[in-house]
């Protein structure tokens, strides 16, 4: 009889997948001229997260960057971790607009509406682990590019975008 030990990393790692393995990319509109506006009262580009799970998670000190060979290029602030929490099947909005000086939700890059890659990363012992991402095409003007049914497998272009709500 034989007690088998499972290595302490391995378990962490399941863990953070159980959680935040729930929570992906749903949607974004890297062309925004008349969809919807921010608080900054201009229409930016934005992504859309959304949460498949069943339990509330808080996406504070998250990285997130339109670059797969600097996945930190951007950490998700958690001086307000309250406003980064991401409720069961809810939808929280980044505004891709470099300028993180408007707020918690905003990035310091642009989406590039040519096309380029996008991704949601967290740290597991020291390690940078990948959450989610996308290599998205071109966007024409206030198309967005998400995910059918919201969560699911399938990516198609919305000519009715549906910031932060769910995806018809």
């Amino acid at each position: 009889m034989g007690i088998k030990i499972v290595p302490v990393t391995l378990i962490l790692v399941l863990l953070v997948q159980n959680l935040t393995g729930q929570v992906v990319i749903n949607e974004i509109l890297a062309n925004n001229k008349t969809i919807i506006k921010s608080n900054t009262g201009k229409y930016s580009d934005w992504i859309e997260l959304y949460n498949k799970g069943t339990e509330s998670v808080s996406i504070a000190g998250w990285m997130i960057s339109d670059n797969p060979e600097n996945p930190s290029r951007y950490a998700i602030p958690s001086d307000s971790p309250d406003s980064m929490v991401i409720a069961p099947h809810g939808f929280l909005l980044l505004w891709a607009d470099g300028n993180t000086s408007a707020g918690i939700r905003h990035l310091p890059f642009k989406l590039s509406k040519k096309g380029e890659f996008l991704g949601i990363y967290t740290l597991v012992e020291g390690k940078m682990v990948c959450l989610d991402s996308i290599r998205y095409k071109g966007m024409k003007q206030d198309i967005s590019f998400g995910r059918k049914p919201d969560g699911g497998k399938n990516w198609v272009d919305f000519k009715k975008p549906t910031p932060g709500t769910k995806n018809l």
